[in-house]
């Protein structure tokens, strides 16, 4: 697939080799919605490329690769209209009609500003650092720091988050905000199906996702068949969530790849639920983390991309 124009940090270590994006030169062409630092664009194995993107062209919002991004807006409800709330990750848009703050994820939003990032890498790992802030009337203060830690392992690939809150004078107590990881692996048009899924026991579908309509097609559920493994029986794709038991941490999600070997994709904290997501392009597992943040505090998660 195309690419957009900027360079790219290469890491290897035996089989594996991800080129993860420099955003230092240009953010903006990353787009608004998934976090810039750490993005890793491509991950291949003994040179085949595992990982795709929606279309064969570059469209920021679409996405490639080992993507991750904050649902939520931070500061969007002390701001005002046409005032800037942060993109935790990506910079800062402008608060608009839309009733909800993760608004920033449609197609076609603008960042206003952009993050500096410092960058320190080997030969087998890059941590990008980052962080932002807002100062609102009456002296209220609200930003955060953000660190991404891509590394590769004999096994595969891991992304560490962390994030720290900063809001001594924001008027809040705590502040709930959500995440999750969105990899896109590679498919072949017309074989959706030869990519599958395993989800670990105790995990329930959720028959009745919100879709948007304009979807049309690719709405459709994948399938169980009888060896424990859904697929997606459309041309086109489709979605379907999973939630699992409050609190507990659920096995990772095994993903059967086009073109034989299996990717599992583990979060080390209990998910709040995981998307199973495709289309003719690309098939994705999409674990997502929901947390509570307090003044002060840092919290540290890790998506793993384990061969299997």
């Amino acid at each position: 697939m195309s690419m957009v124009n900027l360079p790219v940090i290469t890491l290897r270590r035996g089989p594996w080799q991800a080129d993860v994006f420099d955003p230092r030169p240009h953010p903006a062409l990353l787009g608004a919605r998934f976090v810039h630092g750490g993005y890793v664009a491509r991950w291949f194995r003994d040179g085949r490329e595992l990982t795709g993107g929606t279309t064969p062209y570059w469209f920021a919002y679409d996405g490639c690769g080992l993507p991750e991004t904050f649902e939520s807006g931070l500061g969007w409800h002390l701001v005002g209209q046409d005032e800037e709330f942060m993109r935790p990750g990506a910079g800062r848009l402008l608060k608009k009609d839309d009733p909800s703050e993760t608004h920033a994820l449609g197609v076609g939003n603008t960042l206003t500003a952009t993050l500096d990032w410092t960058v320190e890498s080997g030969a087998d790992y890059a941590i990008f650092r980052t962080g932002d802030q807002i100062r609102r009337r009456w002296s209220q203060r609200l930003g955060y720091r953000l660190e991404r830690t891509i590394r590769l392992h004999d096994d595969g690939l891991t992304s560490t988050t962390a994030f720290t809150l900063d809001a001594p004078f924001a008027r809040i107590t705590s502040l709930p905000m959500s995440w999750y990881a969105h990899p896109f692996f590679r498919q072949t048009p017309g074989k959706i199906g030869a990519t599958a899924y395993r989800v670990s026991a105790g995990a329930k579908a959720q028959t009745e996702v919100p879709m948007n309509p304009q979807m049309g097609p690719v709405n459709a559920a994948p399938v169980l068949g009888a060896d424990g493994r859904w697929a997606f029986a459309t041309p086109y794709g489709g979605r379907l969530a999973f939630t699992f038991p409050w609190g507990v941490a659920a096995a990772p999600v095994e993903v059967f790849l086009e073109g034989g070997g299996c990717v599992a994709v583990g979060l080390d904290k209990p998910y709040d639920h995981v998307v199973l997501w495709a289309n003719d392009h690309s098939a994705s597992v999409e674990p997502k983390l929901a947390k509570t943040w307090l003044h002060g505090e840092t919290q540290t998660w890790t998506t793993s991309y384990r061969w299997q």
